[in-house]
């Protein structure tokens, strides 16, 4: 294997998590943004339009169906915002 180990992981540049399709329920208190791929380098902000849970987790079944993992800005009820990615394997 060529390449070098990762062990000097700056923890400040993490900007998210990943979370399995089947545990989506865990966000059913939260609201959702797709942000289209070349966006997902973009800072998560509020100016956006907000999915209510039941509206995201439909659109985000639909990728999932497809075998893609969306990247979701998610915003809990105090108003904190978050980047992740729903997985499907």
């Amino acid at each position: 294997m060529i390449g070098f180990p990762l062990r000097l992981v700056n923890n400040n540049c993490i900007q998210g998590y990943y979370l399995h399709y089947t545990d989506i329920k865990l966000l059913s208190n939260h609201q959702f943004y797709i942000p289209p791929k070349l966006d997902w380098l973009t800072k998560v902000h509020n100016d956006v339009t907000w999915l209510e849970y039941n509206k995201g987790h439909k659109v985000i079944k639909e990728s999932i169906t497809q075998e893609r993992s969306p990247l979701c800005w998610i915003k809990d009820q105090n108003n904190r915002l978050q980047k992740v990615f729903i997985v499907w394997w």
